[in-house]
């Protein structure tokens, strides 16, 4: 119920806020009495609370109730209530324009395909991966044997940047004298 996010219709452009209702259903506040919204008409987000790029797929108006200054619109979420435990995070948002006509009712997959992934772990491995390996690279650079130490020994310093090795260049060869033995003493009969 705590949740507001800006958004916007899709055939009529007018403007509210999305609301949840603390259930699965949501309305939409602070649209004009005189502004037409239709049972059916999608909604979007607008991008102008900042919070939300332009153009994500809100909800779908289910009711429509004309009062003195606002309408009270009741919306069927986008968003899916069957797997409450995936959540979507935008790390880059990109702004959307509002699509004339609706999208087809059909499911959305966000994973990219098996063989993008495949790749992309053989060739760069994981996050936690790459992670592990500058962990190690840090505890070899400070002599430090992962698994082993008393409790309150000292642990490496993982703020240190991991050691870059460069590329082995070879020394000249110096030429060392061989030992000279030291003289043995004549024998005497």
């Amino acid at each position: 119920p705590a949740f507001a996010a800006g958004v916007e219709s899709q055939k009529s452009h007018a403007r509210g806020v999305l609301k949840g209702l603390g259930s699965s259903g949501a309305r939409v506040d602070y649209v004009g009495s005189g502004q037409k919204v239709e049972v059916g008409e999608l909604f979007f987000t607008s991008g102008e609370d900042r919070v939300f790029p332009r153009g994500l797929p809100a909800g779908k108006v289910t009711s429509v109730k004309d009062t003195t200054n606002f309408q009270e619109i009741q919306i069927a979420p986008a968003w899916t209530t069957l797997a409450p435990e995936e959540v979507l995070v935008i790390l880059d948002p990109v702004h959307q324009s509002i699509p004339e006509v609706a999208p087809t009712e059909s499911p959305v997959f966000l994973a990219p395909d098996a063989a993008t992934a495949a790749q992309a772990l053989t060739s760069h491995g994981t996050q936690a991966n790459t992670l592990m390996e500058q962990y190690r690279k840090v505890g070899e650079a400070q002599k430090h044997v992962f698994g082993e130490g008393l409790p309150g020994s000292k642990p490496p310093d993982f703020n240190l940047k991991p050691p870059v090795l460069s590329p082995a260049v070879p020394t000249p060869a110096v030429a060392v004298p061989a030992p000279v033995p030291p003289p043995v003493p004549p024998r005497q009969p």
